[in-house]
C-alpha cells in the first residue's frame, strides 16, 4: 500500500500545534529550575527567549495554511533557530555562575542542587533537541535551502559540520 506524502499544509498543522506544545513544556520545566540557577541573569534570559517563540507560534494556532502563512511560519523557524542557537552555553554560564556565586567546587557533583539542576539540564536539552528535530525537518523538506535527495535526516560527522550550517540535515 502506498504513503500518502505528506505536504507542507500537513507539516504546518502539525508543527505549529506540535511546536506550541513543546515549548509550553520547555518553559514550565525552566520555571521550576532550583531557586539558586532560576536567581541566574542567564537563566531569565533564556526563560524570556522560549516565552518570546512561544508568544509568536500560538499567533499561528487559528491560522490557515495559505501561501502568506506559510512563508512566515518558515521564516519563524529560522527566527528559532538562530534565537535558541546559545541556549546550551547560556545554561552552561549560569550554572557556572550559580556554583561561583554559592561557592561550590567546580568539581562538585553530588550535592542535592547539583543533582536537581541535571535532571533539569538533561529534560530541558532533550526536549530542544526533539524540537529541533522536527523544525529541522520541515525546514529540510520545505525551506528555502533545499537539501540534496535522499540526504534528509542525515547526521554529518563532525568533521564536516562546516559544510551544515544547521548541525543535521
Amino acid at each position: 500500500m502506498a504513503m500518502k506524502a505528506v505536504t507542507e499544509e500537513d507539516s504546518f498543522t502539525h508543527l505549529k500545534m506540535e511546536v506550541a506544545v513543546r515549548l509550553a513544556h520547555m518553559i514550565m520545566e525552566l520555571q521550576h529550575l532550583p531557586r539558586e540557577l532560576h536567581a541566574e541573569e542567564r537563566c531569565h534570559h533564556t526563560i524570556s527567549l522560549y516565552s518570546k517563540s512561544f508568544s509568536q507560534i500560538i499567533e499561528f494556532e487559528e491560522r490557515e495554511p495559505d501561501q502568506d502563512t506559510l512563508a512566515e511560519f518558515m521564516e519563524l523557524l529560522i527566527t528559532f533557530k538562530a534565537r535558541h542557537k546559545d541556549t546550551v552555553n547560556d545554561m552552561a554560564l549560569a550554572c557556572m555562575r550559580m556554583k561561583e556565586r554559592l561557592n561550590i567546587p567546580k568539581d562538585e557533583v553530588s550535592s542535592h542542587v547539583f543533582t536537581s539542576i541535571k535532571t533539569f539540564l538533561d529534560r530541558l536539552y532533550t526536549s530542544r533537541i526533539s524540537i529541533h528535530m522536527i523544525t529541522n525537518q520541515h525546514l529540510a523538506v520545505y525551506g528555502y535551502e533545499r537539501t540534496p535527495p535522499n540526504q534528509i535526516g542525515i547526521i554529518p560527522p563532525p568533521h564536516l559540520h562546516h559544510l551544515y550550517p544547521g548541525g543535521c540535515l
